[in-house]
């Protein structure tokens, strides 16, 4: 892949190789003269380790050196939008903006052009604005947290209901189209955790029962049970806990051998009805004495 390079280069010679300090500056930050009343944070850096730097879109930072920087360069494949600018502001101070998300390399020169430094560079985009028009809108959603890289954004922690979680994901999709990665939750109000825990105490065979809140106050349940007896038992407790709230969306789904131990207790005479599972369904074959007892085989 061609790359292009934009260098920016200063006359001073550099003695030996050295490292670099980091301070974060606001994007406003005037950049006269540079002056430390305390000595900054610190990375060092190998010319034969790359090291990685993390950068907001708008965002910029002051690496400074110990010894001097002849030039700098940043790698920017062709076609895409420029990631990051820098410049060296003096012979010891290196100044790197974020422009739009993505990642490149930073490449620090020193004494005899000789690469003494590479810095592998990851500018996201800013989420701030996010964080404070959810909170804005939600202030009672206390549990979403917002997380950045350069390729898209995650939305990940808790919230109340369906609605307030639709509407999360409908304030940050306008600001990353089609870069928005959703791993919300709904988080369980106290009624219906206490709700799970009284179903699984009562009918514990039955592992495939999910109880969910839906955003118009409503409770859907759904999944499988193994006989109609237990979906008739499910739906009476959903009501007993939620009158006039439940959405059933659950079915019945007897096992083959369970349809066998029916038969036979109903019908003990009819010994030549074979139960095959195909699939998703379930093949009856065989003979029967009478019409009455085939309507009711089919019936179970």
């Amino acid at each position: 892949m061609n790359t292009k390079r934009t260098e920016m280069s200063s006359t001073v010679k550099f003695r030996r190789p050295g490292f670099l300090v980091i301070l974060t500056l606001a994007l406003t930050a005037v950049i006269p003269a540079f002056s430390f009343a305390q000595a900054p944070p610190r990375i060092s850096l190998e010319t034969a380790a790359t090291q990685k730097l993390s950068l907001t879109v708008g965002k910029s930072v002051i690496l400074g050196s110990p010894d001097p920087v002849k030039r700098v360069s940043l790698g920017t494949a062709e076609g895409v939008p420029e990631i990051a600018v820098a410049m060296v502001l003096t012979p010891r101070q290196i100044y790197l903006t974020g422009k739009n998300p993505g990642v490149t390399n930073l490449t620090i020169w020193g004494q005899g052009d000789k690469v003494s430094a590479v810095l592998d560079l990851e500018v996201s985009p800013d989420i701030s604005r996010l964080k404070e028009m959810i909170q804005k809108v939600m202030p009672e959603e206390k549990k979403i947290q917002v997380m950045a890289t350069h390729d898209n954004i995650t939305l990940s922690g808790l919230v109340s209901n369906t609605a307030n979680l639709q509407q999360v994901l409908a304030l940050a999709e306008p600001f990353f189209p089609k870069k928005v990665v959703n791993l919300l939750k709904l988080e369980e109000s106290p009624d219906l955790s206490n709700f799970k825990q009284t179903l699984s105490q009562i009918i514990p065979e039955e592992k495939d029962i999910r109880v969910t809140a839906t955003g118009d106050n409503k409770i859907a349940v759904s999944g499988t049970v193994s006989s109609k007896a237990n979906l008739a038992k499910v739906l009476a407790l959903s009501e007993s806990h939620f009158p006039q709230r439940v959405v059933n969306l659950l079915q019945a789904e007897g096992s083959p051998s369970q349809l066998k131990e029916a038969i036979h207790k109903i019908l003990p005479e009819e010994k030549d009805i074979r139960v095959t599972p195909t699939g998703e369904s379930i093949t009856l074959s065989g003979t029967v004495s009478s019409t009455a007892n085939l309507s009711q085989v089919l019936a179970l």
